[in-house]
Order: C-alpha cells, then sequence, then structure tokens
C-alpha cells in the first residue's frame, strides 16, 4: 500500500501549486492551497506519517504549463541533494498541465533520483510497482495539458468578445496598438 511509515518526516515533501486560471475558475475551495494542504496531511498520517512535519513547497498563482516556478525549482534542489525521497501532490494536475514535461519527471526524473511519487486523487504510486493506476498517468497527463489550452482559448474568446463590443467611448481610453493587439488574438 502507500505506507510512509519507514521515512522521515524531513524526507517526505508536499508539492501544492494553485495557478490564476485555477483561482477564478474553481466555484469551491477544492484547489485551494488550504485545501491541498489538508487532504496532503490527512492522507500522509493515515498512511503512517505525520503530515504537518513534512517538508512543504508552495507555487501560489503560477501556472502549470511549464516547469519554470520557484517552488518548484526550490524542491528540485531538494530533491537533487538527496533529502527527499518522496513527492506528494494532490492530483497529477497539481504537479503540472505540460505532458512532456511531466512525462519526463514521471518516467525519467522521479525513478532515476530514486524518488517516490505520489498523486493522491488518481491513486498514482510510483512506489507501488503493482498499482495499474501508474500506468493511466500518461493519458491524465495528456488530459490536464489539454484542459489548459482550452482554458486558455476561452479566456482569449471572451476578452475578444468584450472588446467588440465596445463603444466608442470605451474605445477612445485604448492606444491604436493596444486595440489591434486585443483585436487580433
Amino acid at each position: 500500500g502507500a505506507t510512509l511509515k519507514d521515512y522521515k518526516p524531513d524526507e517526505i515533501a508536499k508539492y501544492i501549486r494553485l495557478s490564476l486560471a485555477d483561482e477564478v475558475g474553481a466555484s469551491d475551495e477544492s484547489e485551494s492551497v488550504t485545501n491541498q494542504r489538508r487532504l496532503m496531511n490527512e492522507f500522509i498520517t493515515r498512511n503512517g506519517n505525520i503530515g504537518e512535519k513534512c517538508r512543504e513547497f508552495v507555487d501560489d498563482g503560477v501556472s502549470g504549463t511549464n516547469f519554470d516556478r520557484p517552488g518548484w525549482k526550490e524542491l528540485q534542489e531538494t530533491m537533487e541533494n538527496g533529502t527527499i525521497k518522496v513527492v506528494i501532490t494532490k492530483s497529477l494536475s497539481r504537479l503540472g498541465r505540460s505532458n512532456f514535461e511531466c512525462s519526463y519527471y514521471l518516467d525519467c526524473y522521479f525513478p532515476d533520483n530514486n524518488i517516490r511519487y505520489i498523486a493522491i486523487q488518481e491513486q498514482i504510486d510510483t512506489g507501488n510497482l503493482e498499482n495499474s493506476n501508474n500506468e493511466y498517468a500518461a493519458l491524465n497527463n495528456f488530459i490536464n495539458e489539454k484542459y489548459s489550452r482550452d482554458l486558455s482559448k476561452n479566456i482569449r474568446r471572451k476578452i475578444f468578445t468584450k472588446v467588440e463590443s465596445f463603444g466608442i467611448a470605451e474605445i477612445k481610453k485604448f492606444q491604436t496598438s493596444s486595440l489591434i493587439t486585443r483585436t487580433t488574438n
């Protein structure tokens, strides 16, 4: 199973990420930093360790479409110095929304560095080779990236529709170059 009792709390890293799109699109608290922290602490404690004592790395208001994030970089430095043995996220989408980069971490980086990765929501656990959910990680990564692209398109479409509805008074507030950008994106 997902037992964590054989690890010291400082060998377990909780990674929390919330993007601006998550904050805007969320109708509830399910993705919030507070909720992710609570869910991971409960999971860790239920599996034989003390969630509140584990290391925590947070990227709040940061996109998951790439891994150029301050909290992730700090976690990566800690992983590279060998002190982290387990990385836990609420879900694969919290790790990231780039199919290519998430697959790299799952298939290469974590195994090469002897790091166990757990995504609670999808029940992925690279420390359990018998876990059939691990096989679906690539499909989940693909879906997460597609969701991010679709969300971006929808936001651009809404902005374009709003700009199209502007009257003369609103249009006069913008410079010509700004209006060209708004009508061509």
